[in-house]
């Protein structure tokens, strides 16, 4: 269980790093970021809380790399392809979530659908993630 969650943090640091990096690069990159702050507000809000722009942020980005921990240390320690191919499913799959469901969820979605650009990043971003926690299980399974 410690490894999967290891497993888990690698993707789970590959996809904030590699989210900060191509905000930088390019600006068709979707704002993961915005989409995380959106639900804490939407939750402080529900629950009569008021926080500041910074305690937002910070809360945010906790609950961030905590979830898709949680989510990427699904790929498991399993020998063989099957962690990658696994990772790779997990991520397209979180990543196509990122573009469909914010609306759906009353949420801003142009953080990520601002173009066919911008929802092909966010998937890949995912997808990445995915194949970082995947490699980790790799790496890190006994022989």
């Amino acid at each position: 269980m410690i490894r999967s969650m290891v497993n888990g943090l690698v993707g789970a640091c590959t996809l904030t790093i590699a989210h900060q990096v191509l905000r930088k690069l390019t600006p068709d990159a979707p704002r993961l970021d915005v989409l995380g702050e959106q639900g804490v507000v939407k939750l402080a809000q529900a629950a009569k809380i008021k926080m500041s722009e910074k305690q937002v942020q910070k809360l945010a980005f906790a609950g961030d790399i905590i979830s898709n921990t949680l989510y990427f240390s699904q790929v498991g320690n399993k020998r063989g392809l099957l962690s990658l191919l696994r990772g790779a499913s997990l991520g397209g799959a979180a990543g196509a979530g990122t573009v469909v469901l914010p609306g759906k969820l009353k949420l801003d979605s142009s953080a990520t659908k601002m173009s066919p650009k911008t929802k092909a990043l966010s998937i890949s971003l995912y997808v990445l993630a995915g194949l970082a926690a995947g490699m980790a299980a790799q790496a890190g399974r006994k022989k």
